[in-house]
């Protein structure tokens, strides 16, 4: 038997709750903290478009132009900030699936290895959207993007 960094958080014994009870809560409380982290990722989400948004704005007001592309996976799929993002977001709610679970009787487990893998992966996109978010590309900007 060896070591594991497992926290298991376990229901109080003395307040006589059916498992049903228990799981029903435990149910609402993850379905919280998913929340929390899809709304957190959506709005990475946000800045990641916004940045993109502002490169096809900017060659659009330069000499040559913009292309109109007609099919938008291509601009996603051709877009570096995008591609980052389309593959960040699934192994994130992956790795919190196998970070922490619920069993009945048992309470909410919590994995210390992927706990750690999952907060690894916030802050790389905390970086990363960062980046994105304060680098500045040369260039005029027009003014009906916001930046006056």
């Amino acid at each position: 038997m060896g070591w594991s960094a497992t926290l298991t958080i376990v229901w109080n014994e003395s307040l006589s709750v059916t498992q049903t009870v228990q799981l029903i809560w435990g149910i609402l409380l993850l379905g919280a903290i998913q929340s929390i982290l899809t709304v957190g990722i959506h709005c990475c989400e946000l800045i990641t478009t916004l940045a993109r948004d502002e490169r096809v704005w900017r060659a659009a007001s330069s000499v040559n132009g913009a292309r109109p592309d007609g099919n938008p996976l291509k601009v996603v799929l051709g877009s570096w900030q995008s591609m980052g993002l389309l593959l960040a977001k699934p192994l994130i709610h992956w790795v919190f699936g196998l970070a922490v679970s619920m069993e009945a009787g048992r309470g909410f487990v919590i994995s210390g290895e992927f706990m750690s893998a999952l907060g690894g992966g916030m802050i790389a996109i905390a970086a990363f959207v960062t980046f994105i978010g304060t680098r500045r590309p040369e260039g005029p900007q027009p003014a009906a993007f916001g930046h006056i």
